[in-house]
């Protein structure tokens, strides 16, 4: 029997849907010091933002963003898409951590 629309779809009108609330912030590229990383950014991540370190081969934990600091060496409140900024979180992290904006 085929699968109907309903079915193969989401409907997302209907309140049905139920998404995490988290967009991927970013991906991280280098270490550079105690809780200080070199993060490529995919979506906008701010200061004092609560987000998910997600790690290989570990549950992921919450962290929260102290400091972002773009490539001019100047302190920014906000980390715009596709760019590369340094970021200091509360704990450590390692590269290629993934770090997962809540409540987007």
């Amino acid at each position: 029997m085929p699968l109907t629309r309903d079915q193969l779809v989401p409907n997302y009108t209907q309140g049905n849907y139920t998404g995490t609330g988290c967009r991927l912030g970013g991906k991280v590229i280098e270490t550079a010091g105690p809780r200080s990383v070199r993060l490529n950014v995919r979506n906008r991540l701010s200061t004092g933002d609560v987000v998910e370190v997600i790690k290989r081969k570990e549950y992921a934990r919450l962290d929260k963003i102290v400091e972002i600091i773009d490539a001019e060496g100047a302190s920014v409140t906000v980390a715009q898409p596709n760019s590369v900024v340094m970021v200091t979180l509360e704990t450590d992290c390692s590269v290629n951590d993934l770090i997962r904006r809540r409540g987007a």
